[in-house]
């Protein structure tokens, strides 16, 4: 019997072990690799990220600020001690206004 007539005479079998170990190659594949629609949605977040993260400032911006925000606060607690004498001075000049009505 030559190949010829061995596949002719049991190319059914044949054909179908074939497509057996096709799928269950294609089954293992499946399971180990991602599918290019997963890949492209993670590159597709990745890219939105990567964008935020350009919009974020740098360490350098953050330390101005920082310092910024130190020197307001700085001020800020040098206006507070000065507001009772504001205050004492708006309200005479809110009783000399009421005095000078009446």
């Amino acid at each position: 019997m030559t190949v010829m007539e061995i596949i002719a005479k049991y190319w059914a079998p044949l054909w179908a072990t074939i497509t057996t170990i096709a799928m269950v190659i294609m089954a293992l594949l499946a399971k180990t690799y991602a599918k290019r629609e997963s890949v492209d949605t993670l590159h597709s977040e990745i890219k939105r990220i990567d964008q935020r993260l350009d919009d974020l400032p740098s360490e350098r911006e953050l330390h101005r600020l920082q310092l910024e925000i130190s020197e307001l606060r700085g001020a800020i607690l040098a206006l507070n001690s000065e507001l009772p004498q504001v205050r004492r001075l708006a309200d005479l000049l809110l009783e000399n206004e009421l005095k000078e009505r009446s």
